[in-house]
């Protein structure tokens, strides 16, 4: 097994990777292609509370902070990348909140605590590791308690609906999950395309956001 597929070794293999490799990465992809397809989601609301999950180095917080959404809480397993990135932004950007915890056991947050919950390719690393149908249900049940009632998951991914929509089946997760294609502006996506699966509680009948 190839050093970078050793995600199964958890906060270990983080931290020695975040070591030697501190240069700052976006998976799947940067926020400027992104930001099309989330912008509905957004809808202007600065007082959005925002979890970021499995946030590594990514710059995206960065970019929502810089646009006026403050009340971000980025969340990793790796304490290393944690420390480095809140180095990084405790001048510019001290509101944001840096945390170290297993998002699949986010203890330190209550019920409901967020309006809108971000995952850019911490689901595809999660499929990487071993008994998937546990962690990833885990995973979702963290994701929906600590959801608001109307709050919304945005799951951002390599993998195409014909991959992933299984791992959203009612025996995994209570989310209704809707899919958005995002052109893929790089050659590291097979299909041409990044997907967006969007996540609302089942219960809720609103119809997702327009995007013109």
């Amino acid at each position: 097994m190839a050093e970078e597929d050793h995600y199964d070794e958890g906060p270990e293999y983080w931290n020695k990777r975040y070591l030697k490799e501190p240069k700052l990465a976006d998976w799947v992809a940067k926020y400027d292609a992104l930001r099309e397809a989330l912008s509905p989601f957004f809808v202007g609301n600065l007082d959005m509370r925002i979890c970021h999950l499995g946030c590594g180095n990514s710059l995206l917080p960065e970019a929502l902070y810089d646009e006026g959404y403050h009340d971000i809480v980025n969340v990793d397993i790796s304490e290393v990348v944690i420390e480095q990135m809140r180095v990084r932004n405790a001048e510019q950007r001290p509101e944001m909140e840096w945390q170290v915890a297993d998002c699949t056991s986010m203890s330190s947050f209550e019920d409901g605590r967020f309006d809108l919950m971000i995952d850019k390719a911490l689901i595809d690393t999660l499929l990487c590791e071993d008994n998937v149908p546990d962690l990833l249900s885990a995973y979702f049940k963290e994701v929906e308690r600590v959801m608001t009632a109307d709050g919304l998951a945005l799951f951002i991914s390599f993998g195409p609906p014909d991959m992933m929509l299984k791992y959203f089946s009612p025996e995994l997760t209570s989310l209704a999950v809707e899919v958005i294609e995002v052109r893929a502006t790089s050659t590291k996506s097979a299909t041409g395309l990044h997907f967006i699966y969007v996540g609302r509680r089942a219960q809720d009948a609103k119809a997702l956001p327009q995007l013109g």
